[in-house]
């Protein structure tokens, strides 16, 4: 396809930055969120760095002591058109399969264009001063692949939209996909929420993914890539989008919500058994408190409403020290009340030697946030294994998608929805 003008520009940006000066880290933040799937974690990175290509079960970096306060930077941009996002496709394998079955240009960010009838398929690897794909060598620190009116993307057995840019991210390949928000939004509903759901859910849940992402648009505008393609952000794996998704997004094109006057992640996860929590207390992000919390009987049906599920002794033990908490062995008990000094909530994990406390949401990721599904949780102790039991999946700021589904089988519209979950916003148009 042809790029469009903002796609040329975000071109021109792109080869103007120079060369790529290997992986540093100069911003991180975490934000823990959470979707069907699971709750998100990111890490920021400048733009002359690539982001960071975590191996599976890799930990995150620490957030920064003195992280600015994102409401006080952001107010809300006004588009002509859907804006372009930078999407990091961060869960393909380390030489992933690339193909374009049309014309299509190659752009190295030294040296000026080449243009190709077709590439691929075929496996993109790492070699000295440049990239492989296939057979032909690249000299460069970076390559956008832009196809032609007539060329279509396919990365591993997938079909992207827009173009795809490939750079060295430390000993790996990172791989960043470029389109407009309403086509990233058409390869995003469908991961977030089961496209047989009814249609207000799946218009409430677009006007969240749009704010969501817009947000993050212009809260990494340093950086370079805008949100991830796992649910460290929000689901994106391509492919064709059913027709209820597509008409979610038609029907909400431009729409997300605003707190005064000004763009916010919207946070959201699969159930929250029994009663939306506060962002303070789920997340450790009290600057987004103006949400608020509120008792929610519409997910009583989500087969997450109510859950067990159990881990040997050896088993945790095994998980907690790959994450990194310092304790001493065996563990004695998890004690889920606990709390952090700005309030969030914590687990203490009590052992042979001195306590560990973390946060509830570091302590899912690292025991399994399938065993360890909410932050609303009991411990026992059952001979040698631990079993756990609670209400909801996720860390339940936010919208609720089982919530909403019971709204949309209720008649409720997308926009009452959306109320109900997220307190003192507005619903606006951007573009």
């Amino acid at each position: 396809m042809t790029p469009s003008r903002s796609e040329r520009a975000a071109t021109a940006r792109w080869r103007a930055g120079g060369s790529v000066r290997g992986v540093a880290l100069c911003a991180a933040a975490l934000l823990a969120l959470t979707a069907c799937s699971g709750e998100r974690r990111l890490v920021l990175v400048a733009r002359d760095a690539p982001p960071p290509v975590r191996r599976p079960g890799g930990a995150l970096p620490p957030p920064p002591k003195d992280e600015p306060k994102p409401e006080a930077l952001h107010a809300p941009p006004h588009y002509e058109h859907a804006p372009i996002v930078r999407v990091w496709l961060a869960s393909l394998p380390a030489e992933p399969a690339i193909q374009v079955s049309g014309a299509c240009r190659l752009i190295a960010r030294e040296g000026g264009p080449r243009k190709q009838s077709k590439l691929g398929p075929a496996r993109v690897r790492l070699a000295p001063g440049g990239f492989k794909i296939g057979d032909e060598f690249f000299k460069s620190s970076g390559l956008e692949i832009v196809p032609e009116s007539a060329g279509t993307l396919r990365i591993e057995n997938a079909h992207f939209p827009g173009t795809v840019r490939i750079f060295r991210s430390g000993d790996a390949i990172a791989v960043i996909n470029l389109l407009d928000v309403e086509s990233y939004l058409r390869g995003v509903l469908g991961g977030e929420m089961p496209p047989s759901w009814a249609r207000e859910a799946l218009k409430a849940q677009a006007v969240a993914a749009r704010t969501y992402v817009l947000f993050f648009c212009q809260d990494r505008a340093a950086f370079e890539y805008d949100v991830t393609s796992t649910v460290d952000d929000q689901m994106y794996t391509g492919g064709t989008p059913k027709v209820s998704v597509l008409e979610a997004v038609r029907q909400t094109a431009g729409l997300v919500m605003l707190h005064k006057n000004r763009l916010f992640p919207a946070f959201y996860h699969s159930t929250c058994g029994g009663a939306t929590e506060l962002p303070s207390r789920a997340l450790g992000r009290p600057e987004y408190d103006f949400i608020g919390s509120m008792p929610c009987a519409w997910c009583a049906k989500s087969r997450h409403y109510t859950w067990n599920d159990r881990l040997s002794a050896t088993e945790l033990t095994a998980r907690l020290k790959k994450g990194g908490v310092k304790f001493a062995p065996p563990v004695r008990e998890i004690d889920p009340t606990a709390s952090l000094p700005s309030g969030e909530m914590a687990v203490r994990i009590v052992s042979a030697g001195e306590d560990a406390t973390l946060s509830v949401a570091e302590f899912r990721r690292i025991v399994g946030r399938s065993v360890v599904r909410s932050g609303r949780f009991e411990c026992a102790r059952e001979g040698s294994d631990f079993v756990f039991s609670g209400h909801g999946f996720g860390h339940a700021a936010g919208l609720c998608q089982y919530g909403a589904k019971g709204q949309a089988d209720a008649g409720r519209s997308y926009k009452d929805i959306l109320s109900f979950y997220y307190h003192n916003v507005s619903i606006e148009k951007l573009y």
